[in-house]
């Protein structure tokens, strides 16, 4: 089923940059035509720049400072979606090549990474041999970063 997302702006181009950035999101590049998809790439070349000033303005404006954090990590959040092209709530497992869906009892993203067993990734879904090799390659070369900080 076709989610539907009210628009509310009334500016033409804003509402077609509206629609672009969800098509994005919701991955549906396959429909697009490719004067959209290029439309669509310099949209998002642009959207890493605004993303940086709206952090830098969200964490250095004036005045009450009590809800930036919030504003700052939703911004952050925005740009992660933006990157890896992914909705707000997906999970972090459509990252791995050939996973489409995520099916209930999945493995989580870590677990998947630790150990990208064939046996655990049955649990994602039936993938032949070729992909469940992508699938271990992906995780073998993914950074790991560990953040930590203290107050």
């Amino acid at each position: 089923a076709e989610p539907r997302i009210p628009c509310p702006f009334s500016d033409p181009l804003i509402r077609r940059c509206s629609a672009l950035l969800w098509a994005h999101l919701r991955r549906l590049h396959a429909h697009m035509a490719p004067s959209v998809q290029a439309e669509l790439t310099n949209r998002l070349v642009h959207a890493s720049k605004l993303g940086r000033a709206m952090i830098s303005i969200a964490s250095h404006g004036e005045g009450d400072r009590s809800g930036y954090l919030e504003v700052v990590r939703n911004c952050i959040m925005l740009q992660r979606c933006l990157v890896q092209a992914m909705d707000f709530n997906d999970s972090p497992l459509l990252q791995l090549p050939h996973v489409r869906s995520v099916p209930k009892g999945a493995p989580s993203f870590s677990e998947v990474l630790k150990s990208p067993e064939q046996s655990l990734l049955k649990r994602l879904g039936n993938f032949t041999e070729q992909q469940v090799l992508d699938i271990q390659c992906f995780c073998q070369h993914l950074p790991m970063v560990e953040l930590s900080y203290s107050v």
